[in-house]
């Protein structure tokens, strides 16, 4: 990476290593009723709970013992659950092409959930972006809250209502889609209002990046608590190959107001646990980068895909959080921030002065695809508009010409 060597990159600063600590149960009838223990002590899953019971809903495959079930075909949208209160979800685990054979599916097929008769919905993602796989081309990775397994999708997010939710997904393209869905749940014996709704919401963001930019990717409504992002980054401009400088800003998390961010995390990669850019795909339990197309060979970066041509550089990356849930009563708000960078030495000034020529030339853009997971009071969704298919599925929104 261009960057990576740079005198004025901190790289002598010191190096804390910390072991992962522990894991919050997500199992149970209810994500936060069970008393706080430690995890050495943590007998919430052995705790009986006879009032409990346990309910599948099958979704899609009209060939077996259901053949009432409605297929995914072009331009429909099936509900695959719809569930009576108080409950929660379990699982959602959705099998098929998306994701595996048309990697066009993960942008063409949205997901929405619906709480308690209410509108807009709380979830709306791509189904491959609410599964952290939005290029489709992830490896095989397994975390605690989504998944990707041969042929299928996977999320353990508990999702709490009271009154009721509504599953559905959505087909926006000419294509039948041969699938199979299941959504697990269990009742509760009552609602606990202390409980947030889960949301999850789809926002696609080009601009050009300047070594001037701040850019906002998203603010949320409180009562609430963040537990993930993934991101999906591409860009073809030829100065910012494998992330160059793209990874440079500072991730800044304003909660509550703060005119001053009070989380701010110094480098995007930082903020997905990594460091000096992504470059080494890694699968982990909480934070991954779980696709790239290139690769770096003493500092020159190899693009690996058949993108090699266009020089398209693709980034997939994830971290969900547990213990460590941003938390808010009103408002958080991310922002990243590059006006920061590359600012004390000669050679950063030099590379600063080349993406200023590019900007002005009328290039010098990234896209990125955001979707934050976060619990609320407030079963609604945010309502951000979901983009036609023909924009969901170029690869970038505004193409920059070569060097």
């Amino acid at each position: 990476m261009r960057f990576y060597n740079l005198p004025w990159k901190k790289r002598n600063r010191p190096v804390v290593m910390i072991g992962v600590l522990f894991l919050l149960s997500l199992s149970g009838a209810g994500f936060g009723q069970e008393r706080q223990q430690s995890s050495y002590n943590d007998n919430s899953l052995a705790r009986l709970k006879p009032s409990v019971r346990n309910r599948l809903s099958n979704g899609l495959w009209k060939y077996d013992a259901y053949p009432n079930l409605e297929s995914l075909d072009a331009h429909k949208t099936v509900t695959i659950a719809n569930i009576k209160g108080p409950a929660q979800i379990n699982t959602i685990h959705v099998a098929g092409q998306m994701g595996t054979a048309n990697v066009a599916m993960v942008r063409s097929v949205i997901l929405e959930i619906f709480f308690d008769d209410t509108r807009p919905p709380a979830v709306s993602v791509p189904l491959g972006d609410f599964f952290a796989d939005g290029t489709g081309r992830a490896g095989y990775f397994s975390t605690s809250f989504v998944e990707k397994t041969p042929d299928a999708y996977d999320c353990y997010i508990p999702m709490p209502f009271k009154n009721s939710a509504r599953v559905t997904l959505r087909n926006d393209s000419d294509q039948d889609i041969v699938s199979y869905s299941y959504v697990e749940w269990q009742t509760l014996p009552d609602w606990d209002a202390s409980l947030g709704y889960l949301h999850a919401s789809w926002q696609r963001l080009s601009f050009q990046l300047t070594p001037d930019t701040t850019q906002k990717l998203f603010s949320l409504t409180g009562p609430g608590h963040l537990i993930g992002e993934y991101w999906n980054i591409n860009t073809d401009e030829p100065e910012f190959a494998g992330m160059n400088f793209v990874m440079e800003g500072n991730n800044e998390f304003r909660v509550d107001g703060d005119t001053e961010p009070s989380i701010n995390y110094l480098g995007s990669e930082d903020s997905f646990n990594f460091s000096w850019g992504w470059h080494h795909p890694f699968n982990g339990y909480k934070v991954g980068i779980n696709y790239l197309n290139f690769r770096f060979d003493q500092a020159k970066v190899v693009f690996e895909d058949e993108d090699k041509d266009g020089k398209l550089s693709r980034l997939s990356t994830y971290r969900f959080r547990d213990r460590d849930a941003i938390r808010f009563d009103q408002t958080l708000e991310l922002t990243v921030n590059w006006t920061k960078e590359a600012r004390f030495s000669p050679a950063g000034l030099a590379i600063l002065d080349k993406i200023r020529e590019r900007t002005q030339q009328g290039a010098g853009w990234v896209d990125y695809a955001v979707t934050p997971y976060w619990y609320s009071s407030d079963p609604k969704g945010r309502g951000l508009a979901m983009p036609p298919i023909g924009e969901r599925l170029k690869p970038v929104l505004h193409q920059n010409s070569p060097l």
